[in-house]
């Protein structure tokens, strides 16, 4: 049985899915390296649009704790890629999120 209730293909709120997440990795012993995923539950969290859509892959790309399993209504990945270098620009059709080191 799966800690979530998501299906693959379906359609969430934002919200929820961040909601969902956080829920589970907050219950005591149920995740390691806390840290690592709620950075990755904040990259969901900032996405800009309204809702997602299930796609996940298979292993670690399953989970719904991971950006890549989500995907906007029209199929886009919401995936940005994070670098050191201090500036944000466009890259191949995704935003680069630039923060210090």
């Amino acid at each position: 049985m799966s800690w979530y209730s998501f299906v693959p293909g379906e359609t969430y709120l934002k919200n929820d899915v961040v909601d969902e997440c956080l829920n589970y990795i907050n219950t005591p012993g149920k995740v390691e390296n806390v840290d690592e995923k709620r950075r990755y539950i904040e990259e969901i969290r900032n996405y800009p649009g309204e809702y997602l859509r299930f796609n996940p892959g298979s292993g670690w790309a399953g989970s719904p704790m991971n950006p890549k399993s989500w995907v906007s209504e029209d199929g886009r990945t919401i995936r940005t890629n994070i670098v050191h270098s201090g500036k944000s620009r466009l890259h191949r059709n995704k935003y680069i999120i630039c923060v210090d080191a």
